[in-house]
């Protein structure tokens, strides 16, 4: 058997690790802060602390964690 480029394969290997080990953190992370914003968000209706969610995406080149709400306040 024959590779050509393996340097190649294993460095593309290798990040598509790191990306996945990266998006697997941020996203923990993402999940601290909000569970931090729902536990501090004014009890109310409880409409706000329901609202509040997060999500993990790739935005130009980089990995970015995002906690947010759909509401206007």
């Amino acid at each position: 058997m024959i590779f050509n480029n393996l340097d190649g394969v294993l460095q593309v290997i290798a990040e598509k690790a790191d990306a996945t080990n990266i998006e697997r953190a941020l996203g923990r992370a993402c999940a601290i802060v909000e569970r931090s914003a729902k536990q501090n968000a004014p009890k109310g209706t409880g409409e706000l602390r329901r609202s509040i969610t997060s999500k993990v995406e790739e935005k130009d080149g980089e990995m970015v964690g995002v906690v947010y709400t759909p509401l206007e306040y």
